[in-house]
C-alpha cells in the first residue's frame, strides 16, 4: 500500500511512500480510520467502570441542586455569572466556568438527574482528547509509531483519573480536548514562512492502493 505525503509535512501533494504490509496485529499498517477508531476505544476502555458511579462531593451542588441546568431559559445566567451565582455567591467568587455548566445543561436535558449520562460524556470527551492528541503528534512528527505511543500513554496515565471519574472535574477534560483541537486546526492550516493556504486543505494523508 502507498500513501501520498507532503515533503514539508503540512499537507498537499507530495512524495509517494510505501507503508508496511497490512497486518491485523500491526497498527502501523492500518488505515487512518482504523487507527483512529482503535485509539478512541483504547482511550475509553479504562474508564468504562465509571459509568456505574454516583454523584459525589461537588456534583450534588453543581448538578442536582443547580437550577441553571434544568432549562435553556438560564443560558444568560450561565454565560454571564459565576458558577455559584444561583446560591448567592455573585460578586464573591471569580469561579467562571460557563462551558462546564452548559455541558451539564445538555447532559441534564438528555439524561435527566442520572449520573450515568454525565459519566458517559466525561468518558467520551477523554477518548476524543486521546484521539486528537494522536492526530496532533502524528501531524507534528510524521511518525505514526511515536504518535500512537504518545496517545496510549496519555490514555492510561493515572493523572487523568480524577478528571474523568469525577463529574465536577469535567473542566479539565474539556480544556484538554478544546486546546488540542485548536492546535490541530492551527497545524492543519499552517504553512512555511507564514504563507496562507490556497483552497480547503486540512493535511489529511491520502491513501491509494
Amino acid at each position: 500500500m502507498k500513501m501520498l505525503v507532503n515533503n514539508n509535512g503540512y499537507g498537499g501533494v507530495g512524495a509517494e511512500v510505501n507503508l508496511p504490509a497490512r497486518k491485523w496485529y500491526n497498527p502501523l499498517s492500518w488505515s487512518d480510520l482504523e487507527v483512529s477508531v482503535f485509539v478512541f476505544v483504547f482511550g475509553a476502555l479504562p474508564y468504562v467502570n465509571t459509568l456505574f458511579n454516583a454523584f459525589v462531593y461537588d456534583d450534588n451542588r453543581q448538578v442536582l441542586s443547580n437550577p441553571y441546568i434544568h432549562s435553556f431559559a438560564y443560558l444568560r445566567e450561565i454565560f454571564t455569572t459565576n458558577v455559584w451565582s444561583y446560591v448567592g455567591a455573585q460578586g464573591v467568587t471569580n469561579y467562571y466556568r460557563p462551558m462546564m455548566t452548559f455541558g451539564y445543561l445538555l447532559c441534564y436535558q438528555f439524561f435527566g438527574p442520572l449520573p450515568y449520562g454525565f459519566h458517559l460524556v466525561s468518558l467520551l470527551l477523554h477518548a476524543a482528547a486521546v484521539l486528537v492528541l494522536f492526530w496532533v503528534t502524528e501531524k507534528m512528527f510524521r511518525r505514526r509509531g511515536l504518535a500512537l505511543a504518545a496517545a496510549l500513554i496519555f490514555a492510561l496515565h493515572p493523572i487523568h483519573t480524577e478528571s474523568v471519574a469525577w463529574i465536577a472535574a469535567v473542566t479539565d477534560v474539556e480544556l484538554s480536548l478544546l486546546y488540542l483541537l485548536t492546535f490541530w486546526f492551527f497545524l492543519a492550516v499552517a504553512r512555511e514562512k507564514g504563507d496562507v493556504p490556497s483552497g480547503r486543505s486540512w493535511g489529511w494523508p491520502r491513501v491509494s492502493s
